[in-house]
């Protein structure tokens, strides 16, 4: 079976912004901050108005890209395109308009159902964080400029919103996660009171995503690399994208996030060329 080991992207590559139309007050360069209240918002929903050209003026070295955040219709399409240069004049990368709310199978599927021909379109059904467009690249793709799109005319906001753009460096360790020890959990904040007759009322509070993964046998060359980057550079507040299975598309957007390093193990030396470390990776809302 195949598989595609983690990815992990951190340290954004600095950024210009232009193209489209975009609210004065609420601005396309917002979603460049690490700032969630800082969103951006498109004066309408015309194909001229949805896009941007996200420009690093020299060519760096892409694997995924994230828009966090965005206010979606049901079918609401995006496309990726990158360049060489600044100028936009040479091509190299086209994702072509894909659905952010894919059509999907499954077994359970019944076959009278019009769905077991043709799928049936994802439904977003978490009500308290808006999705998120997280687009792995199958190659790392080396580019100075992307052209951003999207295609939702008939979204009934009227506008296009978003919190974040994040394109960074990253990681893809050569060996994957263990098995033992992983896993997606949430971060239960919602507070709770108790009346001296024991009745119980609850203040609901978002549940933030946590995901903890390690690596008991890397390369100690990569481990004192890749790995002592990231935990030098991300510390416990900066931004971390995490995509733990990139061929799982079907639930990329409810597994992977961009969050903080909310625990990282020590990087210690198991065997001879050999180091192990851990993670647990809680998210940014």
């Amino acid at each position: 079976m195949d598989h595609v080991n983690i990815l992990l992207c951190y340290r954004p590559y600095p950024a210009v912004v232009s193209l489209g139309s975009w609210y004065g007050a609420l601005p396309i360069a917002n979603a460049l901050t690490s700032d969630t209240a800082e969103v951006a918002r498109s004066t309408n929903t015309a194909l001229a108005s949805t896009r941007f050209k996200l420009d690093f003026v020299s060519q760096q070295r892409l694997k995924a890209i994230a828009i966090r955040g965005i206010n979606a219709s049901q079918s609401c399409r995006y496309r990726f395109r990158a360049y060489t240069q600044s100028a936009m004049t040479t091509e190299v990368y086209d994702t072509g308009w894909i659905d952010v709310f894919p059509s999907s199978w499954t077994i359970a599927t019944p076959w009278e159902s019009p769905d077991f021909w043709i799928g049936s379109q994802t439904l977003w059904r978490d009500e308290e964080r808006r999705p998120s467009i997280i687009h792995y690249l199958s190659e790392v793709v080396t580019a100075a400029a992307w052209l951003i799109e999207f295609d939702d005319t008939a979204n009934p906001d009227g506008y296009l919103q978003f919190d974040r753009v994040f394109a960074a460096e990253f990681w893809q360790p050569s060996l994957n996660y263990t098995t033992q020890g992983n896993g997606l959990s949430f971060i239960d904040q919602t507070a709770v009171e108790t009346s001296v007759n024991g009745v119980e009322s609850f203040d609901r509070k978002i549940a933030l995503k946590s995901f903890r993964f390690g690596f008991d046998y890397l390369d100690q060359a990569e481990a004192f690399a890749n790995g002592y980057d990231l935990n030098r550079w991300a510390g416990s507040d900066r931004e971390v994208l995490v995509i733990p299975d990139p061929l799982d598309t079907a639930n990329t957007m409810t597994r992977s996030f961009i969050g903080r390093l909310n625990r990282m193990d020590a990087l210690a030396q198991v065997a001879a060329g050999y180091a192990a470390i851990g993670y647990e990776i809680k998210e940014l809302v």
